[in-house]
């Protein structure tokens, strides 16, 4: 109810995904917190998205890891039709662990799952997914661990702090010319996700998923 209260009105439709709220010991599988949990949840969001046929996703609630399975749908649906997407990833922090690593919060893996990375029976549900090439960090501050910062250059991942966007953020959009992308899955600060078209903008209905 919040939710609907707080958000504009839109004529798209609305679905909601169900999630666990029973209130159990949280276990660790394959170096993953509620990863039963969690992978039940995925695929509840995927068949919710592959039912509505949606062109544009805008999302309310939960946290993160949210994102991947909407923005691998939105790869699976725009890389059939074009073949170039890309991800601009607005966080603090860029969300790349991986299964064994220090930290076993799933919501801290989700940008590598939107790359095809990570544990089998959560990340092989998704349908798609988002070259490394095609991930730019926008507003990384910290990346927490000096490995995830080692991932980071490996992984050969774009980026740009705070204060280099503060000053301009044309050097990214330099970056999506360069790679040639006319689809773009922005993720807001407030926890919202849009898709865009820079060019043959096409009509569609929109769902939210809260």
């Amino acid at each position: 109810m919040l939710l609907n209260f707080l958000a504009p009105e839109t004529s798209g439709q609305t679905f909601t995904v169900p999630v666990s709220t029973e209130i159990s010991e949280r276990i660790e599988k394959n170096g993953v917190l509620d990863h039963d949990i969690i992978a039940e949840q995925t695929k509840a969001a995927l068949d919710t998205l592959r039912i509505a046929n949606p062109d544009k996703v805008v999302t309310l609630g939960g946290e993160c890891s949210v994102s991947a399975p909407v923005f691998s749908y939105l790869a699976d649906k725009y890389n059939k039709y074009k073949g170039d997407v890309a991800i601009i990833w607005i966080d603090a922090h860029p969300d790349i662990i991986l299964p064994g690593d220090d930290y076993n919060g799933y919501h801290a893996m989700a940008l590598t799952a939107c790359m095809g990375m990570g544990d089998k029976d959560i990340v092989g549900q998704l349908p798609a997914s988002v070259p490394t090439e095609a991930v730019c960090l926008a507003g990384l501050r910290e990346c927490e661990y000096p490995y995830i910062e080692k991932r980071v250059e490996e992984l050969g991942l774009t980026h740009y702090s705070p204060q280099q966007l503060a000053r301009a953020y044309q050097p990214m959009i330099d970056w999506l010319g360069q790679i040639k992308s006319d689809d773009t899955f922005r993720l807001g600060r407030n926890g919202s996700y849009r898709y865009t078209r820079r060019c043959r903008r096409r009509p569609g209905r929109r769902i939210n998923i809260e």
